[in-house]
């Protein structure tokens, strides 16, 4: 397989190096006696290199792409090309995106298995995001009373600072802990997420004002915000 060097690291970081078939979790990284390292896992086409290969049309090849491999041990790397007809590109492409998002999940540091924890973790950035606001944002105190006082400058560098990086980490925490929401509570949280979104692009591209979703106070209330 022709990969480049970096889809190539990208492909064996995502799975972190484990046979993504169901069920397997095959370690294709295997260490030996005295330092020795053997690497086990390979790099399958889900569209063959071949036009005539498992999962090609019979005209054209499946491009040596990160998005057109997946990480199998050998057993499964065999048996998936032996049977194309059971192991579909949609199939194949769906093993990868679990065992992706399963590694994701796993190795954040900030993950939790409730609600409650998870909501403890968020309101520390939240505070902070909040307080900054209060206290330096436009509708602030200082700001009000007087529209060139240092607030204004100190509320572009807060922001880009804290406020930002808060809030991307808050958007990747709540996407890594999606099953942790109902339907009717992540309705919520995409508030909060396009708030976050349009807010970082209006530090960098100003927007009509009107653009921006106000800060969704429901998601302070979902969050155990007081």
């Amino acid at each position: 397989m022709a990969l480049s060097l970096k889809d190539i690291k990208i492909l064996w970081a995502s799975c972190a190096g484990r046979c993504s078939y169901p069920d397997c979790g095959f370690d294709c990284i295997v260490h030996l006696e005295e330092g020795n390292t053997v690497t086990l896992g390979e790099m399958a086409h889900m569209i063959a290199a071949s036009p005539k290969g498992p999962r090609a049309d019979g005209k054209c090849r499946g491009p040596d792409s990160y998005e057109n491999a997946v990480l199998l041990c050998p057993t499964h790397h065999t048996l998936v090309d032996k049977a194309p007809s059971t192991h579909p590109v949609e199939l194949m492409q769906a093993w990868k995106r679990a065992v992706e998002e399963y590694v994701k999940v796993r190795l954040d540091p900030h993950h939790v298995d409730n609600l409650e924890d998870f909501r403890l973790h968020i309101n520390k950035l939240l505070t902070q995001n909040i307080s900054i606001h209060r206290s330096f944002g436009p509708e602030s105190e200082e700001a009000s009373r007087n529209p060139l006082s240092p607030a204004s400058k100190i509320w572009v560098l807060r922001k880009l600072a804290f406020i930002v990086p808060n809030n991307r980490h808050i958007v990747n925490c709540l996407n890594n802990h999606e099953k942790l929401f109902s339907v009717s509570d992540w309705e919520v949280v995409v508030e909060f997420i396009e708030h976050a979104e349009t807010f970082e692009l209006n530090c960098f591209e100003r927007m009509d004002g009107s653009a921006v979703p106000r800060f969704p106070k429901r998601f302070a209330i979902l969050m155990g915000q007081t």
